[in-house]
């Protein structure tokens, strides 16, 4: 039998295998317009974010909106080590160190598929949404 540390591992894969199923799925039914379904995500999340753990992002820069979340993801939930930020122009960069949607993405990825279920991108898109002259363009290495 699992210990429990080994459930909530398995339990993640789990999860994780359902979400990459999920998003095959729907990027075969699809195709591009599933990154409406990021957005949905996105608003899910925020929602989660603003009622349990007090994210306010009203008023707020694209930056500050997004070290509030990496600073909620990672002190919150374990879902990086360190997230490295850097702006140019309109675009900001994000370097994530062991991210728990790395495995995800990459085998997403691997399949030609986008990662339109990361969490950031998800989250980022919608919480900037009706901020000018930014565009998430969901790309990750």
């Amino acid at each position: 039998m699992a210990t429990e540390i080994e459930k909530k591992k398995n339990l993640a894969r789990l999860l994780e295998l359902v979400t990459k199923g999920l998003g095959k799925g729907l990027w075969d039914l699809v195709g591009e317009p599933v990154y409406a379904t990021s957005a949905v995500i996105g608003d899910e999340i925020l929602a989660y974010l603003q009622k349990n753990i007090g994210l306010e992002i009203a008023g707020e820069s694209p930056e500050d909106v997004l070290l509030e979340l990496t600073r909620i993801f990672m002190d919150e939930f374990g879902a990086a080590q360190d997230v490295n930020i850097q702006k140019k122009d309109n675009l900001i960069e994000m370097k994530i160190k062991k991210c728990v949607s790395r495995r995800l993405c990459l085998d997403l990825k691997k399949e030609n598929i986008p990662p339109f279920v990361c969490p950031y991108l998800c989250c980022f898109s919608r919480g900037n949404a009706q901020e000018p002259g930014y565009e998430n363009k969901g790309k990750r290495g």
